[in-house]
């Protein structure tokens, strides 16, 4: 690792920050470390500092549906489409950025839907088919509205009562997340974490 700045503290305490500018908008991902080294060797101890990931890359993942939709409950086990979509997202956004310094913002991150702001303080669009071309889905609709690649990702059938029961029990969420997020970092031809 090329080290990309160096500062003297001059026995003061005092706040420090940096900011790197990249040199151009090719997708990238990159680790950053803060190492201390000392000159009273005897007084104070070094430390190499923790390797964080970053990247250029920002995603949105969208959970689906709202809470409590999809909600069954035939064989006593509690379940709810919406709500599993929801923890899903979360974990997923919780991965991409801890293994491979993805940013990712979601469309919701509680159980409403509020289109009135959100990243950016951006207005929400709704899209929606007027007709019988095009993408069924609204996500794709959405994304090919604004000229980004979007994707739809289908874990498994929740009508099966394994399949619902996995989720409710919180087996699959991690699962599952991992698994996306493998994809989607493959996908940008990223690395899982940095060597140590």
């Amino acid at each position: 690792m090329a080290a990309v700045q160096t500062s003297e503290s001059n026995e003061r305490e005092e706040d420090f920050s940096y900011t790197d500018f990249l040199e151009d908008a090719e997708l990238r991902q990159y680790e950053y470390r803060v190492d201390v080294k000392v000159k009273d060797e005897e007084t104070y101890e070094a430390v190499e500092g923790k390797s964080v990931l970053a990247s250029n890359i920002l995603i949105c993942i969208d959970p689906g549906h709202y809470e409590g939709k999809n909600a069954v409950d035939p064989e006593g086990v509690a379940y709810t489409e919406g709500d599993f979509t929801l923890e899903l997202a979360l974990e997923l956004r919780k991965l991409l950025k801890e293994d491979y310094g993805i940013t990712a913002c979601l469309t919701r991150d509680s159980g409403t839907i509020n289109m009135g702001g959100g990243l950016l303080k951006q207005p929400g669009t709704i899209c929606y088919r007027t007709d019988w071309n095009g993408d069924y889905y609204g996500v794709l609709r959405g994304a090919a509205s604004v000229g980004v690649p979007g994707m739809i990702i289908e874990h498994g059938f929740h009508t099966v009562p394994v399949m619902r029961s996995l989720a409710a029990q919180g087996t699959l969420k991690v699962q599952w997340a991992r698994a996306d997020a493998e994809g989607i970092a493959e996908g940008f031809g990223l690395l899982k974490g940095m060597e140590e």
